[in-house]
């Protein structure tokens, strides 16, 4: 009788220790059932959730040259001024900006590596706060009654208007090709070793 009844107890034992490892195991991998498997028993879908794509690093070109290019024509516009000179500038700035949306949204689980995923918000900085000083600029020739009727009109005004005669626009020009090049070059730096280090036969997103 004994013997039966330390059985019926080992049993009983065994039971709730079993019933008591499942919620255990849930605390560290929430949503488990007990029919479901553990990702430690699967790495394959550990693999699955860290997968990468190998970056070809084309969206990260087209934002570097399109920062020397800009950095190119606000040098231009400081010599010499012309209408055209400040439309293309108006272009390649909005490129930019486009420029930068696509190459963030690019290095998103890629592995183009810390260097370069952080000229891509340095550039985002740079097209705000030239969004903000053009702003400001327009802001106080509207304070100060050479405000106009269109923004074509005030395109032909700033053409026409020298930046070694506005220490504004000077300011904007030189901060503008400053930070251009401090982005544009130690990024195509980053890039040609991103390319020079990358495996033989990858395909690039």
């Amino acid at each position: 009788m004994n013997a039966g009844f330390r059985q019926r107890c080992k049993r009983r034992c065994c039971a709730l220790e079993a019933d008591a490892a499942g919620p255990v195991s849930n605390l560290f991998e929430p949503g488990l059932t007990p029919g479901t498997p553990s990702r430690a028993a699967h790495p394959d879908l550990q693999q699955a959730e860290r997968r990468v794509t190998h970056s070809s690093g084309a969206a990260h070109a087209v934002l570097f040259s399109l920062l020397l290019l800009k950095a190119a024509t606000a040098a231009t516009d400081i010599a010499v001024n012309h209408l055209a000179l400040t439309v293309a500038g108006v272009f390649i700035y909005l490129a930019v900006a486009v420029a930068v949306v696509v190459a963030l949204i690019h290095q998103n689980r890629t592995d183009i590596g810390h260097f370069l995923r952080w000229h891509v918000p340095a550039s985002l900085g740079y097209v705000c706060a030239h969004f903000l000083l053009s702003a400001a600029y327009n802001a106080a020739a509207g304070l100060s009654g050479k405000s106009t009727d269109s923004y074509w009109q005030s395109l032909v005004a700033l053409s026409e208007t020298s930046a070694w005669e506005s220490p504004w626009l000077m300011g904007m020009s030189v901060f503008s090709i400053a930070v251009s090049l401090a982005i544009a070059i130690p990024g195509w730096l980053g890039l040609a070793r991103f390319w020079a280090l990358r495996p033989s036969g990858a395909k690039g997103a």
